[in-house]
């Protein structure tokens, strides 16, 4: 009977237990030091551990970056990816004049929403973007509608656009915060992902080009690669302007991360790979990290006895939730807690509070609130005398 005690004593206490937020240890920006964006976030993407920032909430123009949003909307309002499109005269004015980059898409043709979502994708081709934009909402102006409805919606408050491309625009604006936390958004729909991630797509047979249109990633080129080390890259988007300078938006696995890291204002040289290699640079520091369990659900907490009017009862209290976080490969990571040794048990449950302080090389870094209820007692006649004795006290 004991036992059984016990266990619904603990369950009572796990049931309890508040989820705790998610995790925003900021670590030293040292991995920052050596790049030349003037903007720059890095970012756990399964626990929003923030591992390094520069201005990160300072706005910036985005550039071809701006493509991420653009290709989201477009994937949630074009669900029939074999739709055929007609590429109009609107949809190409006034590129050329622009120098912006584009898929290679003529008047005429007639691509699939497919081939649109990676010619705006894998090339940034501009063409594709406003293409899209004409399909999903009839204009250029209406589909930047909903491109900052959806930024409202994703709660990017310091990002606003006037187009579907990234084209230089003062009131086009964005963080790489913000750009971060559209990437993260957009890596959780599986075409969306799949997309970014890859290298080279052939286009659906084109009027312009029969055997189709071979895309290429501009991140993914080997002749961008060359000299730099980023072989955790699963896919990125970059972007360029002379106002935005070179810009890139990234996703990679190191050490068991998954990480997204957002850098702009690199260069204003169009040929330069600045980016890529600011890139290779944060790479290069996050190799030395890894992810660290600190705690695992079920682990023992801690041991605190319960005092009844007559007897004592000790319980254990076990770890609520998983938690994990990225640390050098080398750090001591500890948890300490301010549950109390004893607790006097009342007639009433009682809703006690308590933190997970998480040390850092035994510096505190991060404290975890939780709550549990600590039950009331239901023994009839210890219920009874602990009322008397209240009534005299």
């Amino acid at each position: 009977m004991k036992k059984i005690l016990n266990m619904v004593l603990i369950a009572f206490l796990l049931f309890g237990c508040a989820r705790a937020r998610q995790i925003e240890i900021h670590a030293d920006d040292t991995l920052l030091n050596q790049i030349t964006s003037d903007y720059a976030y890095v970012i756990d993407s399964d626990t929003n551990q923030v591992l390094a920032e520069k201005n990160a909430d300072v706005k910036m123009y985005p550039a071809s970056m701006t493509k991420l949003m653009t290709i989201l909307v477009a994937i949630e309002n074009l669900p029939n990816l074999d739709q055929t499109v007609q590429i109009t005269s609107a949809m190409l004015d006034g590129l050329r004049e622009s120098n912006a980059s584009v898929a290679g898409f003529q008047q005429n043709d007639q691509p699939t929403v497919l081939d649109l979502l990676y010619g705006s994708a894998l090339p940034s081709g501009a063409d594709a973007s406003n293409a899209l934009a004409f399909t999903v909402a009839g204009s250029i102006d209406g589909f930047v509608e909903m491109m900052n409805a959806k930024a409202e919606e994703l709660d990017l408050n310091n990002t606003h656009f006037t187009n579907a491309t990234g084209l230089h625009d003062d009131n086009h604006y964005s963080t790489a915060k913000d750009i971060a936390s559209l990437l993260h958004y957009g890596i959780q729909n599986s075409l969306f992902a799949k997309i970014f991630s890859t290298a080279s797509y052939t286009t659906t047979s084109l009027s312009s080009a029969p055997a189709g249109l071979t895309l290429t990633s501009s991140v993914k080129n080997p002749v961008n690669l060359q000299n730099y080390n980023i072989e955790e890259m699963i896919g990125a988007k970059s972007g360029f302007t002379y106002e935005a300078g070179h810009c890139l938006a990234s996703w990679e696995r190191v050490n068991g991360m998954n990480i997204i890291i957002v850098t702009a204002h690199s260069d204003s040289s169009i040929s330069a790979t600045t980016h890529i290699a600011d890139l290779s640079t944060i790479l290069e520091g996050l190799r030395k990290m890894q992810k660290t369990t600190v705690m695992n659900a079920g682990d023992q907490l801690k041991t605190i006895t319960y005092h009844y009017l007559f007897s004592q009862k000790d319980v254990t209290v076990m770890v609520p939730q998983d938690f994990a976080m990225d640390a050098a490969s080398d750090a001591s990571l500890t948890v300490e807690t301010d549950l109390p040794d004893q607790i006097n048990i009342t007639n009433d449950s009682q809703d006690l509070s308590y933190t997970l302080t998480v040390l850092y090389n035994s510096v505190p870094i991060e404290k975890l609130h939780y709550t549990y209820t600590v039950p009331a007692d239901h023994n009839f006649f210890t219920r009874i005398l602990r009322s008397i004795r209240s009534l005299f006290s």
